[in-house]
């Protein structure tokens, strides 16, 4: 018998090559694999949301909802005028524009309008998961720690703008996800619009456009080779995003000679302010500042676990860059438990899969804390604790109770 010949360098690295893009089709296709099965599982994701509407849960927190808010500017605009003037008063775009279809559906339809985001949203983290190859203990406990707390739900019912760039920032994590790690032009083109939806939505959308371009980098590239690629890959994300709000700002430089078309004035004068009552919530109530910082206490130990110190960088500036968007009034107290989410969707993104049966096991644990601290967090916040109360109230009163 001849002996077999090895095989030349050359064929080894198309081998690796033909065994690289196998692996990276697989890992770009949608999960689950057929459509009616993918439609399936973002409506029973939806039927948690559909309940609360139909409790009639929305609108009972009157006017300190957000929710409310949104739905005053929107029945606010004069529909007879046509000045470009007014056309960039409808910031944020997406956001309003939702508002204004379904005005007539008060409450109910801006929580229904939450509860379909939230379909997409959840459907899209378990896409996520299974790309990634999670263990599905893990990868279960985190999609609890995410979404079976009243944090996530009080801001699908109650504050749609915020909710709304929250799902368009944790969308496109699965495109930059397959953008970054398997070279899928497609997604890097797809979270790009993504993020700038998140922009368009709410002003938190912009802190969350940054948070993706720091995190970006942080993923494991599959073409580690090729020089220059953060920088691309940054800008194919970015570009959307930027292109669109410089031109707004353009625009309303050549028409109006401001940048926007607000109160500069107070807005800066109101900054001392709201850097007074972040200062304020670190000295005078610590447990509330310890409760706020705790899932990066979180995403710390979990870096430990996992030896991924990147994790903890990410999640250490995700904080950082949330706590200076309060300061500059891009996000608002209405806002309530954004940072918990956002580090939750960044840890689900960004965390490796165990490499053992035990460190699948401690990851495991790990979320299930997070769990526990999310309902801790949002027990330590004044507006979900009257979402909570209004919740069941309906509850009972449905019941007969």
């Amino acid at each position: 018998m001849a002996e077999q010949q090895p095989l030349s360098r050359a064929a080894v690295l198309d081998r690796r090559e033909r065994s690289r893009r196998d692996e990276q089709l697989r890992r770009s296709l949608p999960y689950p694999r057929s459509a009616w099965r993918r439609w399936a599982l973002r409506l029973i994701f939806m039927v948690p949301g559909f309940i609360l509407v139909a409790l009639g849960v929305p609108g009972l927190l009157g006017e300190g909802s957000p929710n409310a808010e949104l739905l005053a500017r929107a029945t606010s605009f004069e529909w007879d005028r046509a000045d470009s003037l007014w056309l960039s008063l409808l910031y944020p775009h997406i956001s309003t524009g939702i508002a204004v279809a379904i005005a007539p559906l008060g409450a109910a339809g801006l929580a229904i309008a939450g509860v379909v985001a939230a379909g997409f949203l959840l459907q899209g983290v378990v896409q996520i998961l299974a790309q990634r190859a999670v263990s599905i203990s893990f990868g279960t406990a985190l999609m609890v720690a995410l979404a079976a707390t009243p944090l996530f739900f009080f801001l699908v019912n109650e504050n749609l703008a915020a909710f709304l760039a929250i799902t368009f920032f944790g969308l496109a994590l699965a495109d930059i996800q397959r953008f970054v790690t398997w070279g899928n032009t497609g997604s890097g083109f797809r979270a790009g619009l993504l993020l700038a939806a998140a922009a368009l939505s709410d002003s938190s959308g912009i802190v969350l456009l940054v948070i993706a371009l720091v995190a970006a980098p942080f993923l494991r590239s599959g073409r580690w080779t090729t020089r220059g690629l953060r920088a691309a890959n940054t800008l194919v994300l970015a570009f959307p995003a930027l292109g669109t709000l410089t031109t707004v700002v353009l625009l309303n430089v050549a028409f109006f000679r401001v940048l926007w078309p607000v109160d500069a004035d107070g807005l800066w004068a109101s900054i001392p302010e709201r850097a007074g009552q972040l200062g304020a919530l670190y000295t005078e109530t610590p447990l509330t500042a310890v409760l706020l910082a705790s899932p990066v206490l979180v995403a710390v130990l979990i870096a430990i676990i996992t030896r991924r110190a990147t994790v903890a960088l990410v999640a250490v500036a995700a904080f950082a860059l949330i706590q200076s968007g309060f300061v500059l009034g891009l996000v608002s107290t209405g806002a309530a438990g954004t940072i918990y989410l956002v580090v939750t969707l960044l840890a689900i993104t960004l965390l490796p899969a165990g490499r053992s049966v035990i460190q699948n096991a401690l990851l495991t644990v790990v979320a299930v804390g997070q769990l526990a601290l999310g309902w801790v967090i949002a027990l330590d916040r004044v507006i979900v604790v009257d979402w909570l109360r209004v919740v069941s109230e309906a509850t009972l009163a449905a019941l007969g109770v």
